[in-house]
């Protein structure tokens, strides 16, 4: 608990430094012309308080143990009851949780699905997933990736005929698993994984105001992801303790 909430801290520092020193009105010239830098925004510090009081497993830090994780196929219903059930969040406590895709990048050989969230941006933590997400003149296309044609694979892993599951794709700019475009399309999913619709096609979900509204105000996510994420890192435990 305490390393996720350093790491999430640690990548909104190194946001707002960039964003100060290359940023606009920064006094360092920006090493390039990605996005980042002419359109970047200072993101408020998380608010989470660190408990302790949880206990490890006895074979910590290693387990078998299955957890029942929310498959990244999924549309939107089974998305929020998966959430509903397990921690009993909300529709919007859902989606600003979900904002933290904004960090890293998922690999074909760990996950079936490749692809980074936010391109060039995976080590900053801000909003620009959502506003990717709700961008409408962006050409989100619905994917599947040949394993042997991903750049920067390794591509002799590959198994005959391998391939990402379906993926939601725009070039130079990112990528989104099914149960991230749920936050703001609603969709039907069929056995393989594929949508009924394709973006442009798809009506809005129930929660897509969300998404706009955590796109438009970097302080309005975080405020929220705060609460849920705390909220999360509760779960299962009723006598954590504060540090004094």
């Amino acid at each position: 608990a305490l390393l996720g909430i350093w790491s999430i801290q640690e990548s909104i520092n190194r946001n707002n430094e960039d964003c100060l020193r290359y940023g606009p009105g920064g006094d360092e010239e920006a090493p390039n012309d990605h996005d980042f830098y002419q359109n970047c925004q200072i993101v408020p510090d998380l608010q989470v308080d660190y408990k302790w009081g949880r206990k490890d497993c006895d074979t910590a830090p290693y387990t078998e143990r299955e957890e029942g994780l929310p498959a990244a196929s999924l549309g939107y219903d089974d998305l929020m009851a998966y959430f509903a059930r397990e921690f009993n969040f909300s529709p919007r406590q859902v989606t600003a949780l979900m904002g933290v895709h904004t960090l890293g990048k998922a690999d074909i050989f760990n996950s079936g699905f490749h692809g980074t969230w936010v391109n060039n941006e995976q080590g900053y933590f801000n909003n620009k997933y959502y506003t990717n997400m709700v961008n409408t003149s962006l050409n989100w296309a619905l994917t599947r990736k040949p394993c042997d044609q991903i750049p920067n694979a390794d591509t002799s892993l590959c198994s005959p005929g391998q391939q990402t599951g379906w993926e939601w794709n725009v070039g130079f700019t990112g990528f989104n698993l099914n149960a991230d475009m749920a936050l703001f399309k609603h969709f039907d999913v069929d056995d393989e994984g594929k949508p009924s619709c394709e973006y442009a096609d798809c009506p809005l979900s129930p929660s897509a105001r969300y998404a706009k509204s955590f796109g438009s105000d970097n302080s309005v996510w975080i405020q929220e992801f705060s609460r849920v994420y705390f909220k999360m890192l509760q779960n299962g435990y009723s006598k954590l303790k504060k540090v004094r």
